[in-house]
């Protein structure tokens, strides 16, 4: 009795899994071609719908499908309406080649159309003031010359279960100014891009900045801006050289946009002088003519640096003379056993005078490495 009640139970739980199996997948085929004219989400129409406004024109962009579903499709038509009159219905927009000869519909090789038939720009209500739109929506003729989504009778939100015809809106305006982008002040690491005589138009509302790099495929948006700023310092560059491109994109309050793009290096700039140079001078004995002299400094911070050189005078003049190389990771070097020079006009012996410089890991134009003014290192009875 035992033995049928469980097999009663695993039968019943195997049905129960099969049903729910069943649902599933009839569930996931519901919403698995796009193309599907049962489709809940799109009810047929074509994915991927964006619309990109422009003087007096609109256009129409769709995701381009695999050359295995083009196959079944024989073109494409465009349906638009003014919001305007909110009940107003969707109408197909009159389609031309570029030659300007009348089409049936789109090819199916093309998921683009430009719709310049009698649109207006910056449409606002004289009523309310609110901006108006058109609106569009898409759909395709299938091999059998059948139109999905079916114009005469489009899906509805009302439909059991409801089917949503996708649709997108917008409103074309005149381009603001294209941004005259220049370059500011050249600086270590750093570039700085200006538009600083730029003319809003009445109806601007906001700059937007993208950059990206030669090992990117995308632009990347520079978040937090001010939406009226007139310049942009990038501080983030690594080496000398190192090179960003930038979109300057102005946008009016209908989302019409217009970019401007310009490809800058990091120039070739030397570091910072090292700062807080510091000398602690001591005799080797009472009985030797040489002391030793301790320097120390805090650290540059900038990431291309490749070190510190240290300079000294040298009797009978000229130019000082390097004495030591210092790695980045150290702010500090002792040298030893150093010898007195003359000091022509006291006839004095005097310690030599110390200069430290820094410099960073990137050649310049003429191969020479990218050095730092010279800082003079404090002699004694001077500072430490």
């Amino acid at each position: 009795m035992s033995m049928v009640k469980f097999s009663s139970a695993l039968y019943l739980a195997a049905v129960a899994f099969i049903v729910l199996v069943c649902f599933s997948c009839t569930s996931d085929e519901d919403y698995a071609n796009p193309l599907d004219p049962q489709n809940l989400r799109t009810a047929g129409s074509p994915p991927g719908l964006t619309l990109t406004p422009g003087d007096r024109q609109v256009t129409v962009s769709w995701r381009e499908l695999n050359s295995r579903i083009v196959e079944g499709i024989k073109g494409y038509r465009i349906y638009r309406r003014f919001t305007e009159d909110p009940d107003a219905d969707f109408e197909p927009i009159p389609l031309f080649d570029k030659n300007n000869n009348s089409l049936d519909s789109i090819p199916a090789s093309q998921n683009i159309y430009i719709d310049k038939h009698e649109i207006k720009n910056d449409q606002i209500s004289i009523i309310t003031g609110d901006q108006l739109y058109y609106e569009y929506r898409i759909s395709y003729i299938d091999d059998r010359g059948i139109e999905i989504p079916d114009p005469t009778d489009p899906p509805s939100q009302s439909d059991d279960p409801p089917r949503v015809w996708i649709t997108r809106k917008t409103t074309p305006s005149d381009p603001p100014p294209v941004p005259d982008i220049i370059l500011g002040k050249e600086e270590n690491l750093t570039v700085t891009i200006i538009w600083p005589d730029y003319n809003s138009p009445l109806d601007f509302k906001e700059f937007r900045i993208f950059y990206t790099t030669p090992t990117r495929n995308v632009f990347i948006e520079i978040p937090d801006l001010d939406p009226d700023t007139r310049f942009y310092r990038d501080i983030s560059f690594a080496r000398d050289g190192e090179e960003k491109t930038y979109r300057i994109i102005a946008y009016d309050k209908f989302g019409v946009e217009s970019i401007a793009t310009i490809k800058v290096k990091a120039p070739d700039v030397s570091p910072a002088p090292p700062r807080d140079v510091k000398a602690k001078y001591q005799m080797r004995s009472m009985f030797s003519n040489r002391y030793d002299v301790a320097l120390t400094w805090t650290r540059n911070q900038e990431p291309d640096l490749a070190g510190y050189w240290v300079y000294s005078t040298k009797q009978g003049g000229g130019d000082p003379t390097p004495r030591r190389k210092v790695d980045d990771k150290f702010n500090s070097v002792i040298l030893e056993g150093e010898d007195f020079i003359l000091d022509l006009e006291t006839q004095d012996l005097v310690p030599r005078q110390y200069f430290l410089t820094a410099f960073d890991d990137t050649p310049n134009s003429n191969g020479k490495i990218d050095e730092s003014e010279k800082v003079a290192v404090p002699l004694p009875g001077t500072g430490e």
